[in-house]
């Protein structure tokens, strides 16, 4: 549209206007024309479908992983437990005292078993301790037959005896992967 300033402008020659009017005109009648056909070629809603159906007979199953995210449960903590490993689960502070939100979360009586567990003042804690192996985390850990509800695959029942116990070098808790 620059062009409509030098059709209309009082200064140029009349030949020169009447040019520029008519490369106006032209380009926007083609602009005009060519617009107005790809649009209604777009309203006219073409579609071109191929499809090509092939059904697998049997598909190849990834491997399911189900974890939980919590590492432990409490109630399968011991005192020893809690003292060699309080403060990397996060239950304590490095001095061995309950951390304040973990006393918020705790309701009523399992708050008052945590206290009790968390009171070392008259506790000799074992000598050795074996750290937090996976036999500990499996011990204190969620098991798979308490998190299943059900299993079906390809049909067929399955349960927790279809599932392999995995650890993560980078995870704190056991997942457990279905091989079938």
């Amino acid at each position: 549209l620059h062009g409509l300033r030098h059709a209309c402008s009082p200064a140029s020659s009349p030949i020169r206007r009447a040019l520029w009017t008519l490369a106006l005109c032209t380009s926007l009648g083609l602009l005009l024309s060519w617009s107005s056909n790809r649009v209604l070629h777009w309203l006219a809603l073409p579609t071109a479908t191929r499809v090509h159906t092939q059904w697998a007979r049997q598909l190849d199953f990834p491997t399911v992983t189900i974890c939980n995210n919590n590492p432990v449960r409490l109630p399968h903590l011991t005192k020893s437990d809690l003292y060699f490993a309080g403060h990397w689960l996060g239950l304590l502070h490095a001095n061995g005292t309950a951390r304040s939100l973990v006393l918020e979360l705790l309701r009523d009586e399992r708050l008052a078993w945590f206290r009790k567990l968390s009171d070392f003042r008259l506790f000799l804690p074992p000598r050795r301790f074996p750290g937090t192996s996976l036999e500990f985390l499996d011990r204190l850990g969620h098991q798979l037959d308490d998190m299943l509800l059900a299993c079906k695959y390809r049909g067929e029942p399955c349960g927790a005896h279809n599932f392999s116990t995995v650890s993560f070098p980078i995870f704190v808790y056991i997942c457990f992967s279905f091989f079938f």
